[in-house]
């Protein structure tokens, strides 16, 4: 008898086609999303991931202001499980992964030809150029500058709290 597994959230299905890459490369791979939930979402690939991974999802067609996965740009996700699978005789791979993040700009390194909003200022620029605090907030270099050079103040922590999103 197999165990009745309960899930925090709902699954949502939902066909995406998307990039990712472990957090630390610019190696992006294309795989397509099956499904989506509040935290996380399943996606199959051609390429394996270890778990307990830290990765980076691209959404492909990025709609803003729409409900669903691809009103952010991208995550940055943790990878639960990878399981092989066989489908019409092509193996391929279905991960399941929890989001850390959610973001309007995109993480990690370049994918040709992409632009991003800086998290500040919303001005676009190529990906390559957007840099990242430690808070992981992706800002051009005019804002990472700006807010490199504030003094330490009640301002500049609620300037961080709100690109963060931890505005009450």
């Amino acid at each position: 008898m197999s165990a009745l597994i309960k899930r925090a959230y709902s699954r949502n299905a939902y066909e995406a086609p998307i990039v990712y890459a472990n957090y630390d490369t610019e190696n992006y791979y294309h795989a397509k999303m099956y499904n989506s939930s509040i935290g996380g979402m399943y996606f199959e690939s051609d390429h394996a991931i270890k778990q307990k991974s830290d990765i980076c999802i691209k959404m492909v067609n990025y709609t803003p202001d729409t409900p669903g996965p691809e009103a952010y740009k991208a995550y940055r996700a943790k990878v639960k499980w990878c399981k092989k699978i066989d489908k019409s005789e092509i193996s391929c791979y279905g991960i399941g992964i929890q989001y850390l993040a959610k973001s309007q700009t995109v993480y990690g390194g370049n994918v040709h030809g992409l632009t991003c909003s800086c998290d500040l200022c919303g001005e676009k620029v190529a990906s390559g150029e957007i840099l990242e605090n430690e808070d992981l907030v992706c800002l051009c270099i005019n804002c990472f500058n700006y807010l490199a050079d504030l003094p330490e103040s009640k301002i500049k922590e609620s300037i961080k709290e709100f690109l963060i999103g931890n505005v009450i």
